[in-house]
């Protein structure tokens, strides 16, 4: 059985320890790092930041927003952070996606979402899809898209709908996390079939749809991918997310830009 016991009993420890703290110190955040040792010398192959100490702080959840003006609301695993001032909303309902015939018209939603991430104003607009964003194995779990397809986006999120007593499991961001991580892109899974929490049909399901007017080669897929413009929904608001970790809570709702 191969064990780190030896190596444990040499500089290393301290070594890399070293290492960290000289890196967390200069990126002013804690750092993931890649190594070699080759049993005389220690190596750092790679090097990432692991927090979003920003985005991080603590925000308040508004209280007094009304159900008309609230878009979504989550209490399970939320992180904390906060985007403000969305123009657009990207939603692919897991209901319309797991709908679809074929592997071809799975492709081709991701080529789609792709489009509009390169045509969107990048940081103003939120990403919702099926619980596994850049699925590979079983598409059917999520759009297989690449990193390349979403890195615009202020927000990715991964619903869950519920199937009978069943509910399918999200991917956490896992495909894409040091990505999101550095790029500062924030993270939230939705469970909109949980009896506490809000989905607001009339805005995120049957707001007219403007996917032919910014990516016309892909319109046929109007029936799965839709695309919210927030200010002609609620004239003269924005979108804008809040989450407390602390509390577990996030709210999504549209108000005066901020």
């Amino acid at each position: 059985v191969v064990t780190f016991d030896g190596v444990l009993h040499t500089p290393f420890p301290k070594d890399l320890k070293k290492m960290l703290d000289l890196l967390e110190e200069g990126l002013g955040e804690p750092v993931d790092v890649e190594f070699a040792h080759d049993g005389d010398a220690l190596y750092m192959l790679q090097c990432r930041a692991l927090a979003q100490s920003a985005a991080a702080q603590r925000v308040t959840i508004p209280s007094g927003v009304s159900a008309e003006d609230t878009v979504f609301t989550a209490s399970r695993y939320v992180q904390m952070g906060q985007v403000t001032n969305l123009e657009w909303i990207v939603l692919v309902d897991p209901r319309d996606y797991e709908r679809l015939e074929s592997k071809e018209r799975m492709l081709r939603v991701a080529k789609a979402v792709g489009a509009l991430n390169r045509t969107l104003p990048e940081k103003r607009f939120l990403l919702m899809g099926p619980g596994r964003w850049g699925s590979r194995g079983d598409i059917r779990l999520g759009v297989p898209v690449t990193y390349s397809d979403i890195c615009h986006t202020a927000m990715l999120i991964e619903v869950a709908r519920q199937k009978g007593s069943y509910v399918p499991d999200v991917s956490f961001g896992t495909h894409f996390f040091q990505d999101l991580v550095e790029s500062r892109i924030l993270y939230l899974p939705l469970y909109p079939d949980d009896r506490d929490v809000v989905w607001n049909e009339a805005i995120l399901n049957d707001s007219p749809n403007r996917l032919a007017e910014h990516a016309r080669e892909w319109a046929d897929l109007e029936d799965v991918v839709r695309l919210v413009h927030v200010p002609s929904v609620a004239p003269g608001r924005l979108l804008h997310v809040v989450m407390d970790g602390e509390e577990d809570r996030a709210l999504a709702w549209v108000g005066p830009a901020r």
